[in-house]
């Protein structure tokens, strides 16, 4: 008997082990008031501030725009204007408050950061950065705002973290690969620097790198299957999903998903309103958000779409318990063993 047993459960490991990861899918909404390109964006609460930005058809005029999107209402608004125009810039929230940070106002290369207060609706400078940079990325995290590598005539690998409470700035670990148009992303209290360009070959990377904060230490990652650089990497339930950019003169539409925990990637559904590149994106809740950005050279844009994982993704083939059951499999997205049972129904009682 227990032969039996131990047969049948070997042959439900091996149907589980390694399906198919289920694909994303996406969700168009209103589109912003302003078509522009070489923006960023940051999400605080359900609503999505659009941040500075260009327009070619505009002749490369810096916009300060802030255009605010209420994920809820489904609506627009807008909101008091940055006090430096700037494209190329990096923008990451922190405390309720949104930050930009360097970027480039028109045939130069600022340090120049300033916050912003959504409840007051207005604009302050804090601290400029200890080198300035345009094409960065940032990222807030345990309270500090880190903005990644860029460029100052040349990619490279800085990185600097803000403090709001003392209005300082700390310089940390280099990357070990300088580059600009990278994307950033967290989990588990690791940040990862995907992708971007080395500038001067130029060449477009796949480069992973992952950041931990508390050692001040880097480690290189599996890299990217389709390198890209200026896409938007969203983090939701553990999983970075990395959206759009651009390769070799080519605007991109596809996403590749990362997991951190295997280290391991694999595509997922492209962006069903077309390229995007140097977009604006925020996550909100558990779906990842793309505005504005440009479809191709003369095509900057306004879309605003969502993305959505998957649902029910077994990582692993694995025996947990909860209660009297045995179930296998441990999911992604949705999955402890009692979702798993009553969506699969594979399970015997616990010592049966």
């Amino acid at each position: 008997m227990a032969k039996r047993t131990a047969t049948l459960l070997g042959m439900l490991l091996l149907a589980i082990a390694a399906p198919a990861a289920a694909q994303g899918t996406w969700s168009s909404h209103a589109p912003m008031p302003t078509n522009r390109g070489a923006l960023q964006a940051a999400a605080v609460g359900d609503t999505i501030y659009a941040v500075g930005g260009y327009n070619d058809m505009g002749g490369f005029t810096a916009y300060d725009r802030n255009e605010a999107y209420d994920t809820v209402a489904g609506t627009w608004s807008v909101r008091a204007p940055m006090p430096t125009p700037r494209y190329v810039l990096a923008v990451g929230a922190v405390g309720g408050k949104v930050y930009a940070a360097g970027g480039n106002p028109g045939g130069s290369i600022i340090a120049t950061v300033e916050a912003y207060d959504p409840a007051a609706n207005a604009w302050n400078p804090v601290a400029s950065m200890n080198f300035a940079r345009s094409n960065p990325s940032a990222i807030g995290h345990g309270g500090l705002l880190y903005v990644i590598g860029g460029t100052n005539f040349g990619a490279v690998p800085y990185v600097e973290a803000y403090d709001p409470a003392t209005n300082t700035w700390t310089m940390r670990a280099s990357m070990p690969t300088p580059r600009l148009q990278l994307s950033v992303a967290e989990v588990d209290g690791i940040i990862y620097a995907i992708g971007g360009s080395n500038e001067w070959t130029p060449t477009t990377l796949g480069v992973v790198e992952a950041y931990d904060p508390t050692t001040n230490t880097w480690t290189s990652r599996a890299p990217m299957p389709n390198r890209r650089q200026g896409a938007f990497a969203a983090s939701i339930n553990g999983i970075i999903y990395v959206i759009g950019g651009y390769r070799d003169g080519t605007y991109l539409d596809t996403v590749d998903a990362y997991d951190p925990e295997s280290d391991s990637w694999h595509t997922d559904t492209p962006i069903p309103g077309g390229p995007r590149y140097m977009a604006g994106g925020a996550v909100v809740g558990a779906a990842a958000y793309i505005v504005g950005g440009i479809a191709s050279p003369t095509d900057f844009v306004a879309r605003n779409e969502s993305f959505r994982p998957g649902q029910d993704l077994p990582v692993a083939a694995e025996q947990c318990r909860d209660g009297g059951w045995i179930a296998f499999g441990v999911f992604r997205n949705q999955g402890d063993c009692v979702s798993f049972v009553a969506t699969q129904g594979r399970n015997r009682p616990a010592g049966g």
